[in-house]
């Protein structure tokens, strides 16, 4: 799916790079068309990127902060807890 998402983002890219200086026909012409709706489609990319890189790190962080918080790493191991005999 990134990688889709990368191929997109680069194609539309070089598309308005390459069609950024033609002869424009006036209000209906369709490469100035096509190149708003690329321009659309990369703000929306970035939007989802970001979005799903901020869920994917708050889901990685939630994982690892139950994992940290839970009682039986919270409490103190004791000798007996242990069950350890001390022979002197």
């Amino acid at each position: 799916m990134a990688v889709l998402f990368l191929i997109f983002t680069v194609y539309s890219v070089f598309y308005i790079a390459h069609e950024s200086h033609h002869e424009c026909s006036g209000e209906d012409c369709p490469i100035c068309h096509v190149m708003q709706i690329a321009v659309q489609n990369i703000k929306l990319l970035s939007y989802a990127l970001a979005s799903s890189s901020a869920l994917l790190c708050l889901k990685n962080f939630e994982r690892h902060n139950n994992s940290f918080l839970c009682k039986s790493n919270l409490k103190a191991d004791t000798l007996i807890s242990q069950k350890i005999r001390l022979n002197d």
